[in-house]
């Protein structure tokens, strides 16, 4: 368990703290052997849950304003999921058809570009979802939720297009399955790369991916 001070942002855990927590960069304090704390970061959250402790929602009503469209409200179970997408940098969501995880996962990655922002640093995603919903649910989520505060585009096309498209600076790129292995091929059990395949692995301010299976999401992103 844990006792969390908003006011200060601290949170307390009884015990010591395991060696590996500042192994991987932890800001942690122990108070002889009885407690040890820490402040409610981002980056120590994320490797407090790596090692399964309890931790304090990341985002709450008062670092985050839940972007939504006009008439609609963030649900407790949403906000549930954008926390866990982003305490936890390699996750699945499982939950059903209908549980609104589209948004729950544009709020997620919002709030660490917003932080990525405020670093002065460029974090950028790519959602990989089936052709037939590009633009039906991930193109009209971006644009009914944020208002033009994210830009998006959606990679389809021959080579040229995509790459073109891909060259502009967005903050989602939006693309299908078989679009990110156009210019990428097998040779002697290794992948090879040209063109936009090899564009698209150069883009180191893609940080971010987003697949989407209808049924489920999946997203991975780097410890900032």
């Amino acid at each position: 368990d844990y006792y969390f001070d908003p006011p200060s942002n601290v949170i307390l855990y009884p015990g010591i703290a395991a060696p590996n927590l500042m192994t991987l960069g932890a800001d942690i304090r122990q108070l002889g052997d009885q407690a040890f704390a820490t402040l409610r970061t981002l980056r120590n959250l994320q490797i407090l849950r790596h090692y399964n402790y309890p931790v304090p929602p990341i985002i709450d009503d008062t670092n985050y304003d839940w972007p939504i469209e006009r008439g609609r409200k963030p649900l407790p179970h949403q906000k549930i999921y954008a926390n866990f997408a982003v305490l936890h940098p390699k996750m699945f969501n499982l939950g059903d058809a209908g549980t609104m995880k589209t948004l729950s996962h544009l709020w997620a990655t919002d709030f660490l570009m917003r932080q990525a922002e405020e670093r002065g640093e460029k974090f950028r995603t790519i959602v990989i979802a089936p052709l037939s919903i590009l633009d039906s649910v991930w193109g009209a989520a971006i644009f009914r939720n944020f208002l033009g505060k994210r830009t998006f585009r959606i990679l389809t096309g021959d080579e040229n297009r995509r790459a073109k498209l891909l060259a502009e600076e967005v903050d989602f790129y939006i693309i299908n399955p078989d679009g990110i292995k156009v210019g990428a091929w097998m040779k002697k059990g290794e992948i090879r790369m040209q063109g936009f395949a090899q564009q698209l692995a150069d883009r180191k301010d893609i940080q971010e991916i987003i697949i989407d299976e209808e049924m489920s999401s999946a997203s991975r992103c780097d410890l900032p």
